[in-house]
């Protein structure tokens, strides 16, 4: 049970940070940068503690509080 909630808190963060932290896309969205990419790549091979990390690393420095659990 924990593993899912990882995984889904892990998504939670991949695309808050995609929203919000993203560089500016083409088509008037946005796309995620370098780390953020990082992050939703550990996340999504199972490696949700360092996609987590890495996720809510980028989140704070750009002065934003992650969402919660």
């Amino acid at each position: 049970m924990a593993q899912s909630d990882d995984a889904a808190y892990c998504k939670k963060l991949g695309d808050y940070a995609t929203r919000y932290l993203g560089d500016p896309g083409g088509n008037g969205g946005t796309r995620p940068d370098f780390d953020i990419m990082e992050g939703i790549g550990k996340c999504n091979k199972g490696d949700t503690a360092a996609g987590i990390a890495i996720l809510e690393k980028k989140i704070r420095s750009k002065g934003f509080t992650p969402p919660a659990r």
